[in-house]
Order: C-alpha cells, then structure tokens, then sequence
C-alpha cells in the first residue's frame, strides 16, 4: 500500500465516483484519500493544491471522478515519475477515452508537492483562466519546473457515465472543438457504434444540437445542465441506475486498455515535456565549435583568445 502520496478525487456526482474511489482505495490508504466537490472547476483545482500542501506527501495525485484507473496506475506513475531527472512538477500520460474512441493525453496529474505553494501563487493571479491547470503547468515551465507527458495508458475515461453527462459533454465537445475533422472524428465513431451501444446515441444526440445550437454560449455547469436536460426532455431519455462501486474494478480496467493495446498498440502516443531541453553534450560541443573556429581566425590574425 502507497503511503508518501496524497490523492485528490474531484467530483461533480459522476456515476462512476464510487467505482473511482474504491479502485484507488486498493492502491492507497483511505486516510491519504480525500473527495472534492468544489465548483467552479478553478476552485476544485484550487482547493486540491492546499489539501496537498497540507498533507505534506511527497506527491499528489489529481483524479477527475469520471476517471477510472488501472490496478497498478500510481505505482506505476510514481515509478515512471521519480526515474526522471530535472526539477519535475506534473507528470501524467494517457487514458483510453470512449467518447473520443482512441488513447488521449489526459487523466491522473501527479504533481511533486514541494512545488504546489508556486503553483497555487500562479494559479490564483489568473481567476478568470478557462483551463486553470493546464495554463499554471506552461507557465511553471517557462520558470523551469518541467511537465512530463508519459506514452502510458493509466485508465479510461468517461466510461459507464450518466446520460445527461454524455450528452452534455458531447454538446460541449462541439462548441470547444472548432475543427471539422475532430467533429467528423466523433460523428464516424460513434455512428460505428451506435446499434450497439446507447452512450453513443447520447453523444450524438448532444453534439447534433450542439452543432445547430445558435444562441449564446455561457461557460457554466447550469447552462449545460439545462441544455442537456431539455434534450432528455424532449427525446424521454431515462436515466441510468446508480453505479455501485464493485460493479467496476481495475482488474476490468486492465483487461479493456489490454484489448485496445492488442489492436492499436501504442499508435498515436508521445513522449511530451515542457520546457524542451537540449542535451548538454550538445551544447558544449556546439560552444567548443564555435570557440574553436574563433580561435583559428584570431590565430590567422596573429592573436590570441586569452588575449581578449
């Protein structure tokens, strides 16, 4: 059982909450788990980097409760993490992600906590950004502090999630994405699969009004909240049933990112860290080039570099 790690588990009363606890209980200690309803999401974010400081762990770990791991998943992280060199604050890799049917970058963040009293003074300079944790990562990179994107698979998301979920997700995706061939993207694989399996006539529900939607866009829970429940309104879409926490576990996690793997491998995945660094060998090869190559010109004028 991990002890030096605090987990964050960020919840909006997802379907699969309970199933995301109770797989990461089997991996951590239940005191070293804490569960987060804040909204907006800026204050979720927020909030998960002063539990963290609080707690004093080596590091914390950030889980979106629509987020399902794998059984090893932070073992494996924290491994993969601690094996890199450089002044690391956020490592995270993959999830198999269903809506968009394909590997992602995405999911757990595993940030070093000796960094998130930096993090939060940036992150509450900028109450207004969109996409909080994402935008304090770039910044604490141009300041040195790299993030690490991993060619692992860690979980999957936005499996078993409520309806009204999916098809406010999926009317989003079609107002954040503003390129036709991810939209195409989405429709091709969710028609594919849509005799099959009802979270994709969801999805597609959702994102065909989000496509013809015209009014005004406000970036609010409640305003996606109403807009899905008037689609399930008007189609008499009824709603899933709790999902109890033993009906999922990362065994099945495994199995399914093990299925995928055999077919796909691990196409489309890349190893990802800001800032780009060169290799020192080749800076000091590049200086003593340049060095050398000033050294012959002085020396073809009858001088030398100590002489400057």
């Amino acid at each position: 059982m991990i002890d030096d790690i605090t987990v964050i588990i960020r919840s909006s009363n997802e379907r699969t909450e309970a199933a995301c606890y109770a797989i990461i209980e089997k991996q951590v200690h239940f005191k070293n788990i804490f569960v987060l309803n804040e909204k907006p999401f800026y204050n979720a974010v927020i909030k998960g980097f002063k539990v963290g400081m609080e707690q004093q762990k080596k590091w914390t770990l950030t889980v979106d409760a629509d987020l399902l791991l794998k059984s090893n998943a932070i073992e494996e992280m924290i491994r993969r993490a601690g094996s890199l060199k450089g002044d690391l604050f956020i490592y995270q890799g993959y999830v198999l992600d269903k809506l968009f049917g394909r590997c992602r970058e995405g999911g757990p963040h595993l940030y070093a906590t000796r960094h998130l009293d930096k993090a939060l003074r940036i992150l509450e300079s900028q109450p207004d950004s969109l996409r909080p944790e994402s935008y304090t990562y770039r910044i604490m990179a141009e300041q040195g502090y790299s993030y690490h994107v991993d060619t692992q698979i860690y979980g999957l998301h936005d499996y078993e999630q409520y309806n009204l979920d999916i098809i406010r997700k999926a009317f989003f995706h079609s107002k954040k994405h503003d390129k036709p061939k991810l939209v195409k993207e989405f429709l091709l694989h969710w028609l594919d699969n849509f005799r099959d399996d009802c979270d994709y006539k969801m999805a597609f529900l959702g994102l065909t009004y989000g496509l013809f939607y015209n009014g005004k866009l406000e970036v609010d829970a409640e305003f996606f909240e109403k807009i899905s429940n008037k689609i399930a309104s008007v189609h008499s879409i009824e709603e899933k049933d709790y999902l109890k926490s033993n009906q999922w576990n990362g065994t099945f996690v495994d199995r399914i990112i093990n299925d995928h793997l055999k077919v796909q491998g691990l196409k489309g995945l890349k190893k990802k860290q800001l800032p780009k660094r060169t290799k020192p060998f080749l800076r000091f090869n590049l200086f003593s080039r340049v060095r050398r190559k000033i050294g012959s010109i002085l020396s073809a004028l009858g001088k030398k570099m100590s002489d400057y």
